[in-house]
């Protein structure tokens, strides 16, 4: 049996990955956007025109452009929720209806720059259908949250501290956090660069701070590990499948992370630190990671003595 052969259903691998954004919409006039335009699809559902995604507020459009930052590759799906970054209870059928939206259109990752103080049961209804499908033919949808929202900095907002969520907090490029992270629970402590992120609206500079810069590009990071699983790894079924979930991602997440402070610090460019120097090492890496589990994994490689740093 080939890694080919594992379930019969390997249609994923003909398929473009595909990010999708709940937010406030894009602009894709947007001087970075406005070449990729071929890489967007989208959809609104506060505009009386629902195919008018275009963002009024600059939110949505700055996470655009850092998606695209990271990952060269993925196509990326824009569903409109709010007119404005303040996301309230007048969003929360659109959120609902944007990530059911998502999984019809095949999504493989969510990113949610958006959090609320209480848990919603509707929106938590909706993401259980995406990472938890019934369907065994389809894949889960890996979800992304930022960590807080712009408002509540004492607590992990919901969605990000959902179970099946990635929860994304911020550090700077030095792995230093900033200062607006709320307390770190015990299993949701990944972190990437959301402080000082250069960007523009209106043709004026912007600087972005905070979790929910910080979520796009880990999203994106994950878009091209699900990228190099078809690319370089010639990933069965299984592993696809594995790798698709909440688990099998966050754990392959962790082999690019280095220890700073509270936080696992999301750096790909330190996997090099961990022995990994080739494809090959890293496509390996991930088999055992996503057969093992990562605590499994970190020790078996401390028992052969291998460069580990965690």
């Amino acid at each position: 049996m080939t890694n080919h052969d594992q379930d019969g259903n390997d249609t994923w691998r003909a398929k473009r990955v595909k990010v999708a954004l709940i937010d406030t919409g894009v602009r894709l006039q947007d001087e970075v956007i406005r070449g990729e335009k071929a890489r967007f699809t989208g959809r609104s559902w506060v505009d009386q025109d629902q195919t008018d995604y275009d963002d009024s507020c600059g939110h949505g459009t700055h996470l655009a452009r850092l998606l695209l930052k990271v990952t060269s590759t993925a196509d990326i799906l824009v569903a409109k929720v709010s007119r404005d970054k303040n996301f309230t209870a007048a969003s929360i059928p659109h959120i609902t209806q944007a990530i059911r939206w998502a999984i019809s259109q095949q999504a493989n990752i969510i990113s949610l720059s958006l959090g609320f103080q209480v848990e919603i049961p509707e929106i938590k209804e909706a993401l259980a259908e995406a990472t938890r499908p019934q369907d065994p033919n389809r894949s889960p949808v890996i979800v992304f949250a930022a960590a807080a929202n712009w408002a509540n900095k004492t607590q992990v907002a919901f969605p990000a501290s959902e179970p099946d969520v990635i929860c994304i907090s911020a550090l700077d490029g030095y792995g230093i956090a900033v200062g607006n992270n709320p307390e770190p629970l015990p299993t949701k402590r990944i972190a990437t660069l959301g402080a000082a992120i250069a960007s523009a609206w209106d043709g004026r500079p912007v600087w972005l701070h905070g979790t929910s810069f910080a979520a796009p590009i880990a999203a994106g990071i994950a878009a091209n590990v699900l990228e190099f699983a078809k690319q370089k790894m010639d990933a069965s079924d299984w592993e696809w499948r594995n790798l698709s979930s909440f688990r099998g991602m966050q754990d392959v997440l962790k082999l690019m992370c280095v220890r700073s402070g509270q936080f696992s610090f999301l750096a790909p460019w330190r996997i090099a630190d961990k022995g990994l120097h080739t494809a090959g090492d890293i496509a390996q890496a991930i088999r055992e990671v996503l057969s093992l589990g990562y605590p499994v994994y970190v020790a078996y490689n401390r028992r052969k003595e291998t460069v580990y740093v965690d």
